[in-house]
Protein backbone atom coordinates (compact mmCIF):
# COMPACT_ATOMS: atom_id res chain seq x y z
CA UNK A 1 0.00 0.00 0.00
CA UNK A 2 1.19 3.26 -0.89
CA UNK A 3 2.28 5.45 1.84
CA UNK A 4 -0.12 8.18 0.90
CA UNK A 5 -2.89 5.59 1.03
CA UNK A 6 -1.93 3.99 4.55
CA UNK A 7 -1.44 7.73 5.94
CA UNK A 8 -4.77 8.48 4.66
CA UNK A 9 -6.63 4.84 6.50
CA UNK A 10 -3.95 6.03 9.64
CA UNK A 11 -5.64 9.75 9.82
CA UNK A 12 -9.27 8.48 9.81
CA UNK A 13 -8.84 5.51 12.12
CA UNK A 14 -7.01 8.02 14.68
CA UNK A 15 -10.29 10.37 14.27
CA UNK A 16 -13.01 8.33 14.86
CA UNK A 17 -10.68 6.44 17.91
CA UNK A 18 -10.49 9.75 19.24
CA UNK A 19 -14.71 10.58 18.83
CA UNK A 20 -15.54 7.89 20.09
CA UNK A 21 -12.73 7.63 23.26
CA UNK A 22 -14.30 11.31 24.08
CA UNK A 23 -17.87 10.48 23.77
CA UNK A 24 -17.98 7.06 25.96
CA UNK A 25 -15.51 9.00 28.43
CA UNK A 26 -18.61 12.29 28.74
CA UNK A 27 -21.03 8.81 28.98
CA UNK A 28 -19.00 7.09 31.59
CA UNK A 29 -18.97 10.49 33.40
CA UNK A 30 -23.03 11.28 33.23
CA UNK A 31 -23.20 6.95 34.34
CA UNK A 32 -21.14 7.83 37.18
CA UNK A 33 -23.04 11.17 38.21
CA UNK A 34 -26.79 9.01 38.11
CA UNK A 35 -24.94 6.43 40.04
CA UNK A 36 -25.17 4.20 37.16
CA UNK A 37 -21.84 3.11 36.66
CA UNK A 38 -18.89 2.11 39.59
CA UNK A 39 -16.66 0.59 37.04
CA UNK A 40 -13.86 2.43 36.40
CA UNK A 41 -12.67 4.93 33.28
CA UNK A 42 -10.25 2.41 31.98
CA UNK A 43 -12.72 -0.83 31.78
CA UNK A 44 -15.25 0.87 31.05
CA UNK A 45 -13.40 2.34 27.48
CA UNK A 46 -11.78 -1.60 27.25
CA UNK A 47 -15.54 -2.87 27.27
CA UNK A 48 -17.32 -0.03 25.27
CA UNK A 49 -15.32 1.75 23.39
CA UNK A 50 -14.93 0.67 19.81
CA UNK A 51 -11.25 1.09 18.66
CA UNK A 52 -10.64 0.92 14.95
CA UNK A 53 -7.10 -0.93 14.50
CA UNK A 54 -4.37 -1.99 11.88
CA UNK A 55 -2.56 -5.71 13.00
CA UNK A 56 0.82 -6.72 13.20
CA UNK A 57 3.03 -7.47 10.32
CA UNK A 58 2.95 -11.13 9.34
CA UNK A 59 6.78 -12.99 8.82
CA UNK A 60 7.14 -14.70 6.03
CA UNK A 61 6.60 -17.97 6.98
CA UNK A 62 3.10 -17.11 7.81
CA UNK A 63 2.00 -15.77 4.64
CA UNK A 64 3.36 -18.61 2.64
CA UNK A 65 1.60 -21.12 5.20
CA UNK A 66 -1.62 -19.06 4.15
CA UNK A 67 -0.33 -19.01 0.33
CA UNK A 68 -1.68 -22.98 0.57
CA UNK A 69 -5.46 -22.23 0.84
CA UNK A 70 -5.12 -20.11 -2.04
CA UNK A 71 -5.70 -21.49 -5.12
CA UNK A 72 -4.44 -17.95 -7.36
CA UNK A 73 -1.07 -16.93 -5.64
CA UNK A 74 -1.48 -13.75 -3.58
CA UNK A 75 -0.40 -10.55 -5.46
CA UNK A 76 2.50 -8.91 -4.50
CA UNK A 77 0.83 -5.68 -3.05
CA UNK A 78 -1.22 -7.89 -0.84
CA UNK A 79 2.00 -9.75 0.26
CA UNK A 80 3.38 -6.52 0.88
CA UNK A 81 0.36 -5.35 3.23
CA UNK A 82 0.63 -8.53 5.52
CA UNK A 83 4.52 -7.49 5.94
CA UNK A 84 4.39 -4.45 6.75
CA UNK A 85 0.70 -3.73 8.42
CA UNK A 86 -0.61 -7.56 8.85
CA UNK A 87 -4.48 -6.71 8.59
CA UNK A 88 -7.54 -4.15 9.10
CA UNK A 89 -10.20 -4.44 11.77
CA UNK A 90 -12.10 -1.39 10.34
CA UNK A 91 -14.81 -1.59 13.49
CA UNK A 92 -18.38 -0.61 13.63
CA UNK A 93 -17.82 3.32 12.74
CA UNK A 94 -16.35 1.93 9.45
CA UNK A 95 -18.74 -0.29 8.98
CA UNK A 96 -16.21 -3.26 9.93
CA UNK A 97 -14.15 -2.79 7.00
CA UNK A 98 -11.99 -6.01 7.55
CA UNK A 99 -8.96 -7.10 5.91
CA UNK A 100 -7.75 -10.77 6.71
CA UNK A 101 -4.65 -11.66 8.43
CA UNK A 102 -2.85 -14.81 7.13
CA UNK A 103 -2.74 -15.82 10.64
CA UNK A 104 -7.02 -15.72 10.64
CA UNK A 105 -6.55 -17.46 6.97
CA UNK A 106 -4.74 -20.41 9.19
CA UNK A 107 -7.10 -20.25 12.28
CA UNK A 108 -9.91 -20.43 9.98
CA UNK A 109 -8.49 -23.78 8.59
CA UNK A 110 -8.89 -25.19 12.12
CA UNK A 111 -12.73 -24.86 11.94
CA UNK A 112 -14.98 -27.98 11.21
CA UNK A 113 -17.03 -25.91 8.54
CA UNK A 114 -16.61 -27.52 4.99
CA UNK A 115 -16.17 -24.30 3.67
CA UNK A 116 -13.11 -23.38 6.01
CA UNK A 117 -10.23 -24.94 3.73
CA UNK A 118 -10.04 -22.36 0.96
CA UNK A 119 -9.58 -18.32 0.56
CA UNK A 120 -11.99 -18.75 -2.24
CA UNK A 121 -14.63 -15.86 -2.75
CA UNK A 122 -17.69 -18.39 -2.58
CA UNK A 123 -16.30 -20.69 0.03
CA UNK A 124 -15.59 -17.64 2.28
CA UNK A 125 -19.14 -16.25 1.77
CA UNK A 126 -20.61 -19.31 2.82
CA UNK A 127 -18.01 -19.32 6.10
CA UNK A 128 -18.16 -15.94 7.06
CA UNK A 129 -22.33 -15.32 6.98
CA UNK A 130 -23.99 -19.35 6.99
CA UNK A 131 -23.36 -18.51 11.24
CA UNK A 132 -25.17 -15.17 10.77
CA UNK A 133 -28.62 -16.89 9.10
CA UNK A 134 -31.15 -18.16 11.41
CA UNK A 135 -33.79 -19.42 9.20
CA UNK A 136 -31.74 -20.26 6.11
CA UNK A 137 -28.34 -20.92 4.81
CA UNK A 138 -26.37 -19.76 2.43
CA UNK A 139 -26.55 -23.33 0.49
CA UNK A 140 -30.17 -21.62 -0.81
CA UNK A 141 -28.69 -19.20 -2.70
CA UNK A 142 -25.81 -21.86 -4.57
CA UNK A 143 -28.10 -24.89 -4.33
CA UNK A 144 -28.56 -24.42 -8.41
CA UNK A 145 -25.52 -23.71 -9.35
CA UNK A 146 -23.44 -26.77 -10.89
CA UNK A 147 -20.63 -28.12 -8.81
CA UNK A 148 -18.20 -27.33 -11.62
CA UNK A 149 -19.28 -23.54 -12.20
CA UNK A 150 -19.01 -23.40 -7.81
CA UNK A 151 -15.27 -25.10 -8.08
CA UNK A 152 -14.68 -22.50 -11.10
CA UNK A 153 -15.59 -19.30 -9.70
CA UNK A 154 -14.12 -20.52 -6.01
CA UNK A 155 -10.46 -21.45 -7.86
CA UNK A 156 -10.46 -18.03 -9.78
CA UNK A 157 -11.68 -15.67 -7.14
CA UNK A 158 -9.59 -15.73 -3.74
CA UNK A 159 -10.97 -13.16 -0.97
CA UNK A 160 -9.24 -11.11 1.22
CA UNK A 161 -11.67 -8.71 3.28
CA UNK A 162 -15.38 -7.36 3.29
CA UNK A 163 -16.94 -4.35 4.90
CA UNK A 164 -20.91 -4.37 5.50
CA UNK A 165 -23.35 -2.69 3.90
CA UNK A 166 -25.29 -1.61 7.13
CA UNK A 167 -24.67 -2.12 10.81
CA UNK A 168 -27.76 -3.00 13.15
CA UNK A 169 -27.10 -0.93 16.53
CA UNK A 170 -23.74 -1.41 16.42
CA UNK A 171 -23.50 -5.27 14.94
CA UNK A 172 -23.44 -6.40 11.24
CA UNK A 173 -26.53 -6.64 9.23
CA UNK A 174 -25.68 -10.30 8.38
CA UNK A 175 -27.43 -10.37 4.95
CA UNK A 176 -25.71 -7.32 3.12
CA UNK A 177 -21.89 -6.90 2.70
CA UNK A 178 -19.25 -6.31 0.06
CA UNK A 179 -16.75 -8.93 -0.60
CA UNK A 180 -12.89 -7.95 -1.59
CA UNK A 181 -11.45 -10.17 -3.82
CA UNK A 182 -8.58 -10.47 -6.29
CA UNK A 183 -8.80 -12.51 -9.92
CA UNK A 184 -5.84 -14.83 -11.36
CA UNK A 185 -4.44 -11.98 -13.08
CA UNK A 186 -3.89 -10.42 -9.66
CA UNK A 187 -5.96 -7.40 -9.43
CA UNK A 188 -9.09 -6.61 -7.28
CA UNK A 189 -12.38 -6.51 -7.29
CA UNK A 190 -15.46 -6.02 -4.69
CA UNK A 191 -19.34 -7.63 -4.89
CA UNK A 192 -22.21 -6.91 -3.15
CA UNK A 193 -23.59 -10.05 -1.47
CA UNK A 194 -27.67 -9.79 -0.64
CA UNK A 195 -28.89 -12.79 0.87
CA UNK A 196 -32.08 -11.04 1.27
CA UNK A 197 -32.51 -11.29 -2.39
CA UNK A 198 -34.38 -14.49 -3.43
CA UNK A 199 -32.46 -13.57 -6.88
CA UNK A 200 -29.17 -13.37 -6.32
CA UNK A 201 -27.06 -15.06 -8.20
CA UNK A 202 -23.19 -14.36 -7.13
CA UNK A 203 -22.23 -16.02 -10.79
CA UNK A 204 -23.61 -12.89 -12.51
CA UNK A 205 -22.82 -10.22 -9.32
CA UNK A 206 -19.36 -11.26 -10.41
CA UNK A 207 -19.64 -10.78 -13.94
CA UNK A 208 -20.81 -7.56 -13.41
CA UNK A 209 -19.11 -6.00 -10.48
CA UNK A 210 -17.27 -2.77 -11.17
CA UNK A 211 -13.58 -2.88 -12.80
CA UNK A 212 -10.42 -4.56 -11.66
CA UNK A 213 -8.07 -2.20 -10.09
CA UNK A 214 -4.88 -1.91 -7.78
CA UNK A 215 -4.45 -2.93 -4.41
CA UNK A 216 -4.40 0.92 -3.37
CA UNK A 217 -7.46 1.33 -5.58
CA UNK A 218 -9.53 -0.74 -4.01
CA UNK A 219 -8.16 0.11 -0.58
CA UNK A 220 -8.93 3.96 -1.18
CA UNK A 221 -12.51 3.04 -2.86
CA UNK A 222 -13.82 0.68 0.42
CA UNK A 223 -12.62 3.18 2.51
CA UNK A 224 -14.89 5.88 0.88
CA UNK A 225 -17.63 3.44 0.96
CA UNK A 226 -17.60 2.70 4.40
CA UNK A 227 -17.34 6.14 5.19
CA UNK A 228 -20.19 7.18 3.35
CA UNK A 229 -21.58 4.56 4.80
CA UNK A 230 -20.78 5.53 8.17
CA UNK A 231 -22.00 9.19 7.47
CA UNK A 232 -25.24 8.71 6.06
CA UNK A 233 -26.15 6.67 9.36
CA UNK A 234 -24.25 8.58 11.96
CA UNK A 235 -23.88 6.75 15.16
CA UNK A 236 -21.69 6.65 18.17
Amino acid sequence: MHDDTLKRFKDVTETLNTMETRFRTLHHTFLQAQGQCEEPLQDYLARHAAQEAFGTPADVQTIEQAQHYAAVPFPADLVSFYRKTGSLHGGRHLNNLTIFSPESVLERTRSDSPYAHSIGLLDTIHYLWDHLREAESMDSYTAMMRQEEYDELNRSYMAVGYWCESMDDGQEDGDMHYCIFYDRQGLFRTVFVNLLDEDFDIAQEIEHSADACTWDEIMSHALDEALSARLSSPRL
